[in-house]
């Protein structure tokens, strides 16, 4: 009998081994050579008994007979799986992902069972062996990939290369000691990744998930290094966090040493050279996590990889820890052994190596910097003797004095020199106090020895620290993202816009979490990114993103608007990411498919079959109708109602209708026969509700005596009033159970009713309004409001609180219905289309919630009209809304049900290590000679080396180049607007901010609120001081004078007062008005102050004094708007009133007024088309003015000869605000639209804007 042995490799792949193969190689599957030795083999006989067991030629064929039956199993196992995953429910088209193992077995095959093999004539053993199943997703057998997966659209699997060389060969993955590591290809960076993907047992329960996920931050937060190998982000797929790090193309350390490669060339300084120069590299890494803060714990060779040119670059920072939480070890048996070379090699469960572990980490003290200087040490002993000569790292010390003792070095071996022994003896200290201070120290020395031994230089330079700019913030909050850290991922993406203000993917993801997680809803998510896209010069970058934020929108038609920018200059990646992308739109896209026509009053209620065939409507012109819902025609039409049909409900059957109306009636339906069954008399007040009981014959209805009655549909009769609510009942609904009912009014609360008793059960309060109606979830846990005051609000019936708000609406939300399924809602309200600024008609909006997160999905738009009613088919796919129009329309919304598709964050295309640190060197250097003295008197070519170092990615907002580009512009001409950004949001008030003010001098700004001004600090945000205006009215306006010393203020009743803003007292109070004062302004020279009334006077005080030196009248109209002139000599004041009524006006005065001040005289009019003036500010040569109106639009005016120059057209609604730059080329224009908008005055072309404020505004400086 022949005997041979099973070894464990350390991918835990088990060979059979014998001693006739003594000498040869034996290879492992995951591309691990093992050279079979007689010490192997003396060491394989010796413990036969427990770990590596002998296996007998009859155990061998024992075992090939149990594989020829398993083989067939197999066969039989696949097709009952094939058969079970045809019932299997459909994945999200967004996630969904064929992953194939790497293998060769048959696309969607994985490992799924076990089978026992016989290892002895005695019988079985307890290992086990996988049989291959089948898998269709990523969450079918998250582990495996193959060469050619596409994951998730982005990511393309590559091979590998396993050796050097003649014995090089290409496969699917490499085995690491938590799992694989793949390599793929970023398709939106062309750009190669490692994708360490960790073993399913990493995370057997929810702590291990947690530890490793901070353990993977580690990694993340260490920023970049050239010898560290990047770790860009951390994504989730599959149910399980994939670590993408740089992609290193040599190999690890322990292949360079295992397969000789470090050891090529016959020089010996080459060989010493090499060992020496990889040593101190590793060791500059380390003291770069180190002054970090972060302790690797288990540096090895085979964490450590080497590129094609031979650099260094360390890996797994912070994965040791992760390893000893889960307590595994890369070996099949969890234990600690030192019988073979290939268990010593392998991660033990205290998260370390054994061969390099330091005494502390065996004896488990706590760890310092200095056990990764021990470890480190072996790392370099390695390298001088040739491999692991050594079981355990506590032994390294005894391994050195062998190899320094030798009288030569072993065949292309270097030779050790006797500093760098000395060295590693005071590494190699048992105690950690006793080892250098620090690894630089080392590399310090090491860097000598190499000089003195090779009799060269050493070439290579100390890299610099560098910072972590926009890209690499946003790229860290996608990880925390991935790992559940939603805070710290925001906190990130906060930190790459103070780098970069509208970062493209950090603008993006930001935006993405908000409107997500229902804060923001997709009107302004959408705005967000438009601001971004407008002010980024990569346009295909921000084309794509918007893309996306579009597509999970279901917004089919504005998709094609970037497909052009994507696809001209995206790259062919880009363009087919988008591509793919947006096919899968194109089968259910959100649109209205059906329009029904033939009411003639709006349609007040709407209701459903349970089949979804037909539908029922109510309208104002007294009938119901009943409409086919597949072909669209009006099947009947029922009359009976002496006024407006308010409301109408159809029965679980499907064969009754009950409709309440006006005339205070309720009518019974038979929608088989046609025929009204009954008429059902109230209280005689309108019934604007009504509810079938589910499985009763009974209904509910409200009504606007404020009562809740229940009909008994048998008898005919009322057989309940439940009373309590203090105004009319506008919506009831019954849960599917029959049990309860939700009741909502226009007293602004909502009642649960128990229908068994009578009784109220409960009364939610939180709405400011009048509640319009009210849902119950089908899993009658929760219910939905909705009211006047613009939410929605959903309560959980059983206690009564108000566990969300979904707001986003702009005006009354009329109606709400919740889809079968209890995930969506939707709403309908009333939207206003503007024309000119002015609202011409009122729009049909629908908006559609995911009631998990509170997210508005999509907000739809139809044509004019108002969208009174809204319901649910019982596919969930349609509804069915009634308008004010008089029409029906059927919307789809299949695209929104089920997993729907949602959009991914993005990650930012990042430079490696030494790509950053060339670019960081490249910056500084360009920053230092464009600040230089040399340089101070040529501004030409200052500003060329500036703009080369704001060209370098991610350098163009960083604050030292901004300074030294704002030094460098006092001594310029403006020519164009490279870019503007918001720079600090200050809470000033909770309630309205009515005014505020800039200094001429920056950085003091003035805000008006309520009865307060307050004082700020705009470089800072910090509030210097709050001045009480002692007024019982609000603050109407506010201006500083130039020197930034004084401010005047007026509230509604006409006081104007005078502040010191030093002391915070009123100086001087001025009541000559007999109307609120609409505006203010300071004379150059800050003698005189300029108020503009609601009397229809412009009056010019001294300041000083407090004395009224002249009125100036001629207006017809409340004077909004007035302006001095920079040289103190002229004013101009317009009417308007910023209401848009004119009801006190005295005839249309729609002109400006140019004042001679030294006069009074009135020297030209300006003629300002059809509308009210709202703001006017005048060019600092005082050639021309500048004002904004009611009508949306600005007007430039010639102030010599009165002629208007150029009409200014982009804002949606009324222009508030404006001013003009102290250049004069350039103005700013706020409005009510939300928005502030920069021009070019000279061609009236909106350069930029900047759309986040979330309200109107009011006011600019």
């Amino acid at each position: 009998m022949k005997l041979s042995y099973r070894y464990r490799c350390a991918c835990g792949e088990i060979l059979s081994v014998d001693a006739s193969e003594l000498g040869a190689d034996k290879r492992c599957p995951c591309g691990a050579s093992i050279r079979i030795t007689r010490e192997l083999i003396d060491q394989l006989e010796a413990t036969a008994t427990a770990d590596v067991t002998p296996v007998t030629d009859a155990a061998v064929a024992a075992a090939k007979r149990r594989a020829s039956l398993w083989a067939a199993g197999r066969k039989a196992l696949r097709s009952i799986r094939e058969l079970l995953l045809r019932f299997r429910p459909k994945k999200d088209a967004g996630t969904a992902t064929t992953f194939v193992p790497p293998d060769g077995r048959p696309a969607g095959e994985t490992v799924s069972s076990t089978v026992s093999f016989p290892v002895s004539p005695a019988g079985s053993f307890a290992e086990t062996v996988p049989v291959a199943g089948i898998a269709k997703s990523e969450t079918d057998d998250p582990f495996q990939w193959r060469i050619g997966d596409v994951i998730l659209d982005l990511y393309e699997v590559l091979p590998v290369t396993e050796g050097f060389g003649p014995d090089a060969r290409l496969q699917a993955y490499h085995q690491g000691g938590m799992g694989r590591v793949y390599r793929v290809r970023h398709r939106g960076w062309n750009m190669d990744l490692a994708v360490k993907c960790p073993l399913p047992e990493m995370f057997a329960n929810p702590r291990h998930r947690q530890v490793f996920a901070s353990e993977c931050e580690s990694w993340i937060e260490l920023g970049l290094h050239p010898h560290i190998a990047s770790c860009f982000y951390v994504r989730e797929l599959g149910g399980v966090p994939r670590i993408f790090a740089e992609y290193v193309d040599g190999g690890s350390l322990h292949q360079w040493i295992q397969r000789r490669k470090l050891y090529e060339g016959r020089d010996e300084n080459e060989l010493l050279s090499r060992v020496l120069d990889i040593a101190i590299q590793i060791a500059w890494g380390l003291h770069f996590a180190h002054e970090k803060g972060i302790i690797h714990q288990d540096v090895k060779p085979h964490n450590v990889m080497l590129t094609r040119q031979g650099v260094a670059k360390v890996v797994d920072f912070g994965l040791a820890k992760a390893r000893a939480a889960v307590g595994r070890t890369t070996a099949l048996d969890s234990s600690h052994r030192t019988d073979s070379i290939g268990s010593i090699l392998v991660t033990r469960a205290g998260g370390y190596t054994p061969a390099y572990g330091s005494p502390e980490q065996f004896a488990g003290e706590p760890l310092t910097r200095r056990t990764d200087i021990w470890s480190w040490a072996i790392v370099v002993l390695e390298m001088f003797s040739g491999g692991v000569k050594w079981k355990l790292g506590p032994a390294a010390p005894d391994a050195l004095e062998h190899l320094a003792g030798k009288a030569e070095s072993s065949r292309n071996v270097p030779r050790l020199p006797g500093r760098v022994v000395e060295l590693l003896r005071q590494c190699l200290q048992s105690a950690p106090n006793q080892r250098p201070h620090t690894i630089l120290e080392c590399a310090n020395a090491l860097k000598e020895i190499y000089e003195q031994e090779t009799g060269r230089t050493y070439s290579r330079r100390m890299p610099e620290t560098t910072a972590l700019l926009a890209s690499g913030w946003n790229n860290r909050g996608v990880s925390y993202h991935e790992l559940g850290r939603s805070e710290e991922a925001e906190s990130a993406f906060h930190e790459a816009l103070s780098h970069e203000p509208y970062h493209p993917e950090a603008t993006y993801n930001l935006t993405l979490l908000q409107w997500h997680s229902g804060r923001i809803d997709d009107r302004e998510a959408l705005k967000r990114l438009s601001q971004a896209a407008s002010t980024h010069r990569e346009e295909h970058r921000t084309a794509f993103l918007m893309g996306l934020m579009r597509l999970e929108r279901g917004d089919c038609e504005a998709i094609s608007q970037h497909r052009s920018p994507v696809g001209k200059t995206g790259g062919p990646e880009l363009t087919a990411r988008w591509t793919d992308a947006a096919q899968r739109l194109q089968h259910a896209p959100p649109n209205c498919l059906q329009t029904f026509s033939g009411h003639e009053g709006a349609v007040r209620s709407v209701a459903v079959s349970p089949d979804g065939r037909m539908a029922i409507s109510a309208s104002d012109d007294g009938t119901l109708k009943v409409w086919n819902l597949t072909t669209g025609q009006c099947r009947q039409t029922f009359r009976g109602h002496r006024s407006a049909v308010l409301s109408v409900a159809i029965d679980t059957e499907g064969r009754l209708a009950l409709s309440g109306g006006e005339d205070g009636q309720l009518r019974l339906w038979d929608l088989v026969t046609n025929e009204c069954l009954a008429t059902l008399e109230g209280c005689g007040a309108a019934v604007r509700s009504v509810a079938f009981v589910p499985h009763a014959n009974m209904a509910l209805s409200g009504d606007d005596h404020g009562t809740v009655r229940a009909w008994d549909l048998s008898t005919r009769t009322c057989c309940r009033t439940l009373t309590g609510h203090q105004a009319s009942v506008a919506s009831v609904t019954i849960d599917t159970d029959g049990r309860f009912a939700l009741s909502g009014s226009w007293d602004g609360t909502v009642r649960l009713w128990e229908l068994a008793s009578g009784e109220c059960l409960r009364v939610l309060e939180g709405h400011t309004d009048w509640v319009q109606s009210v849902e119950i979830l089908p899993d009658g846990q929760f219910g939905l409001s909705t009211g006047d005051d613009r939410t929605i609000r959903m309560w959980e019936l059983s206690t009564g609180q108000c566990v969300r708000s979904l707001q986003g609406h702009e005006e009354s939300v009329l109606c709400v219905t919740v889809s079968p399924d209890g995930r969506l809602a939707v709403s309908v309200s009333v939207t206003s289309a503007r024309a000119a600024g002015k609202i011409q008609a009122n729009r049909e909006e629908l908006r559609v919630w995911d009631l998990e997160t509170g997210q508005c999905v999509r907000t739809l738009e139809g044509t004019e009209g108002i969208l009174l009613c809204v319901a649910f088919c019982p596919d969930g796919g349609k509804v069915v809304c009634g308008s004010s129009n008089r029409t029906l329309k059927v919307w789809d919304l299949s695209w929104f049900g089920g997993r729907r598709w949602r959009a991914p964050l993005e990650v930012a295309r990042v430079a490696t290590g030494a790509a950053a640190e060339e670019s960081e060197v490249r910056y500084a250097d360009l920053l230092r000679r464009a600040c230089s003295e040399e340089l101070a008197q040529d501004v030409g070519q200052r500003l060329a080396l500036l703009r080369e170092a704001r060209a370098i990615p991610g350098r163009e907002f960083l604050p030292e180049v901004l300074q030294a580009w704002h030094d460098v512009g006092r001594f310029c001409r403006r020519t164009t607007l490279r870019s503007g950004w918001l720079v600090r949001t200050i809470p000033t008030y909770q309630d309205w901010l009515n005014a505020a003010a800039l200094s001429s001098d920056w950085p003091l700004g003035l805000s008006a609120g309520y009865k307060t001004l307050k004082l700020w600090n705009l470089a800072t945000g910090q509030c210097l001081r709050t001045i009480p205006t002692g007024s019982s009215h609000r603050v109407r306006c506010a201006a500083i004078d130039p020197t930034g010393k004084l401010a005047a203020s007026c509230d509604l009743e006409g006081v104007m007062k005078v502040w010191d803003l030093d002391s915070g007292r009123s100086i001087r109070t001025l009541n000559a008005h007999q109307a609120a004062v609409l505006a203010i302004a300071f004379s150059p020279d800050s003698r005189l102050l300029l108020s503009a009334s609601d009397d229809t006077t412009v009056k010019l005080w001294d300041v000083r004094s407090g004395a009224c030196l002249r009125t100036l009248k001629g207006h017809a109209c409340p004077v909004q708007a007035a302006a001095i002139s920079p040289d103190g000599r002229f004013a101009m004041s317009g009417p308007g009133d910023p209401v848009g009524t004119r009801a006190a006006c005295n005839g249309e005065d729609t002109s400006l007024r140019l004042w001679d001040l030294s006069t009074g005289r009135c020297l030209r009019h300006f003629e300002a088309r059809e509308s009210s003036v709202l703001c006017v500010d005048i060019s600092p040569n005082a050639r021309f003015a500048l004002s904004g109106g009611e009508d949306a639009t600005l007007n430039l005016w010639n102030l010599s000869t009165g002629q208007c120059l150029q009409v200014f057209d982009g804002h949606r609604a009324a222009v508030y605000s404006v001013a003009i730059t102290p250049d004069g080329r350039f103005a700013l224009s706020a409005s009510q639209d939300s928005s502030v908008r920069l021009w070019d005055l000279a061609t009236g072309r909106c350069l930029q804007t900047f759309a986040d404020h979330k309200g109107p505004v009011v006011s600019i400086g």
